[in-house]
């Protein structure tokens, strides 16, 4: 009960700081267009970002941004970095050729084509599973298309765009932005990049199997990306109604395949047609938290802990930021309680973990 109303404080307190940075886009776009319009709609798992970069920028995980304005913009601290989850089919079981040694030498293939290699970090994985359904063999892989230096999407001093960014301030809260052409072309990279993603998935997936088994089917699912050029997803999927996708958990835990409808709750609703669901499970903040900045010294403090606001520095020491729990066995579940709440759908499959390789390493799980 006290998890539970933390995770509905996260989302209140989040939802209030996410509000000032729709104020500031507003502020922002009525610079250059007086009639200009914007709004953030949050998922039901609104949650913490990984980096504190993007939430100290405004932007957290488990929201749709989207903007109406006369000339070409782009809020950066969204870190657009094309994040995706790939799911495949497979024909037979792999499971013994699945080793950590093997994949060692899928990181060393994915150097060797020229991406970045970052199935173990943030909550990226590769994971082998088991369909309770059909008892069919999947392999599901999440990863963004983060690329360092100039060819960078996130603001680092190095990449193409930073000479261009633009800062606006207000009562001690920034939004940095890009407009214009240079807007334009990140747009158009951001898209590029939704492709090299998928493509370095395929590989890796090939890479896997080889010759023991054949992909049946292969499906790419972006969930960090731009839908428009006017638009940004992060840490959930732009969908209409009658589509399946992924709904990603923990390690070891099931991962759904879940057909959702339609959305009961009006304001996942981005028109008649398209609607945002999460794309997995949030993080919450074990208790009442304050985020404040200090620009002066380039410091965000979470109630007393603070992180200096730079590229790559990661929440990872606030030991009060956690994965949201949810009790899942045979007779009570959850989660699909808690998106039979917001949607109307139903779960088709549920994948059991068989093997994951993440951050923490690689594992196997009991069956």
């Amino acid at each position: 009960m006290i998890v539970e109303i933390y995770m509905e404080l996260t989302y209140n307190n989040l939802s209030k700081y996410f509000n000032v940075t729709n104020e500031l886009i507003i502020d922002v776009l009525r610079l250059y267009d007086v009639s200009a319009q914007s709004q953030i709609i949050n998922t039901t798992e609104l949650g913490f970002p990984n980096d504190v970069i993007r939430l100290a920028g405004g932007f957290g995980i488990g929201h749709y941004i989207h903007w109406d304005a006369s000339i070409p913009f782009i809020p950066i601290d969204t870190t657009v970095n094309v994040c995706t989850t790939s799911l495949f089919t497979l024909s037979n079981n792999i499971e013994k050729k699945i080793t950590p040694k093997l994949i060692q030498n899928i990181q060393e293939q994915i150097l060797l084509r020229g991406f970045y290699p970052n199935f173990d970090r943030g909550n990226h994985f590769i994971i082998y599973a088991k369909s309770r359904m059909s008892n069919k063999y999947f392999l599901i892989l999440h990863s963004d298309a983060y690329k360092s230096g100039y060819e960078s999407m996130s603001p680092e001093a190095e990449n193409w765009y930073y000479k261009d960014i633009k800062i606006f301030t207000k009562d001690n809260r920034y939004l940095r932005y890009i407009i214009g052409d240079i807007a334009q072309e990140y747009y158009a990279r951001t898209k590029d990049h939704e492709e090299q993603n998928s493509i370095k998935h395929n590989h890796v997936a090939n890479d896997i199997i080889g010759n023991d088994a054949v992909i049946e089917k292969s499906q790419n699912f972006h969930h960090h990306c731009m839908p428009s050029s006017s638009s940004i997803l992060i840490g959930c999927y732009l969908i209409c109604s009658k589509t399946t996708l992924p709904i990603l958990s923990s390690p070891g835990k099931p991962i759904y395949l879940y057909k959702f409808n339609k959305s009961i709750d009006e304001q996942n609703n981005i028109d008649k047609e398209h609607f945002i669901v999460p794309h997995g499970w949030g993080r919450y903040f074990d208790g009442d938290f304050l985020i404040k900045l200090d620009l002066l010294n380039n410091i965000l403090f979470l109630n007393n802990d603070k992180f200096e606001i730079k590229p790559k520095q990661t929440f990872k020491s606030c030991k009060n930021i956690k994965l949201r729990p949810f009790k899942l066995d045979d007779k009570h579940d959850e989660y699909l309680e808690l998106l039979h709440k917001y949607y109307t759908g139903v779960n088709v499959d549920i994948l059991d973990q068989i093997i994951a390789y993440t951050k923490t390493g690689f594992k196997r799980f009991e069956r």
